[in-house]
């Protein structure tokens, strides 16, 4: 595969994968580019292309503008172009 999105999303108590597969229609509606997530958790959705199963990543505190705290799974997100199946990737990251 030339190109394409690659798109991580790891639910705790926002559900960060409902909001991936809202980007991704978006994205397949506007470019044409091939999508695939990153997740921990399989789904199924006609809008990814491939969706690739890690583990868990770690974690870390999140405090956001309410003031409130979620545990925010975005460490292995450096492994973005390594997990990637295309030759050139567009990585987005689905955050509330």
């Amino acid at each position: 595969m030339d190109k394409g999105v690659v798109i991580f999303a790891y639910d705790n108590e926002f559900s960060y994968t409902t909001l991936a597969e809202a980007n991704a229609k978006i994205i397949k509606e506007l470019t044409g580019l091939n999508v695939s997530l990153v997740t921990d958790t399989p789904i199924d959705s006609k809008y990814f292309d491939n969706i690739i199963i890690t583990e868990t990543p770690g974690s870390s505190v999140r405090k956001d503008q309410a003031v409130q705290t979620s545990a925010w799974k975005n460490y292995n997100r450096c492994d973005a172009y390594t997990l990637s199946p295309y030759d050139r990737t567009i990585l987005v990251r689905s955050e509330e």
